[in-house]
């Protein structure tokens, strides 16, 4: 057992560091780690430095987060890639991540992105045709002389019933062959008649001055002149 006076001073001395112990957690300070002895930077509650300068930092000021940048106005702000080694697959219900030209993530419905890109691929737009060129109203022309001569210029040969293309290639002409029309004809008086229907009036080739008067008769399909022919 220690004497008295000995016990009272180191009882003092415990009561004080208990006392500095408890103070400690409401005083304000800095926290860095790394592994030069420079201080933390005047606006970081946190910071942690790797051997090659990038900075984890937390603002004193607003709690926000930068990665390798002293100043974020987000909260959280990476200045550098990000990498992400895993995901869930998502649903059309999701919204998906845009960023803007200053860099700031947003997020976007997936059905307003598609409904807004379904408008933005029309191209609704007039043309016009002047001689070959084809203008778009809101600007671009095509030049359509290269297309103007697309004749098949090909030589023709028939054999028999098969019509040959010069460049390869045939046409069947048998099923064109039945096209006649094969009709009886009459004479009654000056009116030649045809079997399925028709007539022609002879009348006006007989009353002429310098008309070759002659009779006609009528063998089956063969009309003859008295005089021949």
């Amino acid at each position: 057992m220690y004497p008295t006076t000995d016990f009272s001073r180191k009882w003092r001395i415990a009561n004080t560091l208990l006392i500095l112990l408890f103070l400690s957690f409401s005083l304000q300070g800095q926290v860095k780690i790394s592994n030069n002895s420079t201080q933390a930077d005047t606006s970081a509650i946190f910071q942690v430095e790797a051997n090659d300068g990038t900075k984890f930092h937390i603002n004193i000021t607003d709690g926000k987060v930068g990665i390798n940048t002293k100043n974020p106005d987000k909260a959280l702000d990476i200045n550098g890639e990000l990498r992400i080694r895993s995901v869930h697959s998502g649903t059309t219900m999701d919204s998906i991540l845009s960023m803007d030209n200053t860099g700031v993530v947003r997020m976007i419905s997936v059905n307003k992105l598609m409904k807004s890109l379904m408008v933005i691929n029309t191209d609704n737009q007039g043309i016009s045709l002047n001689e070959h060129i084809l203008t778009l109203e809101d600007g671009g022309t095509v030049d359509l002389t290269a297309f103007l001569d697309n004749t098949d210029n090909q030589g023709l040969s028939l054999e028999g019933n098969i019509l040959t293309l010069e460049n390869g290639g045939t046409v069947d002409l048998t099923a064109f062959l039945d096209n006649t029309d094969d009709q009886s004809i009459t004479l009654v008086g000056n009116t030649l008649q045809l079997e399925n229907g028709g007539s022609i009036d002879l009348s006006p080739f007989l009353d002429d001055t310098d008309t070759d008067d002659q009779g006609l008769s009528l063998d089956g399909n063969i009309l003859t002149l008295e005089d021949g022919g």
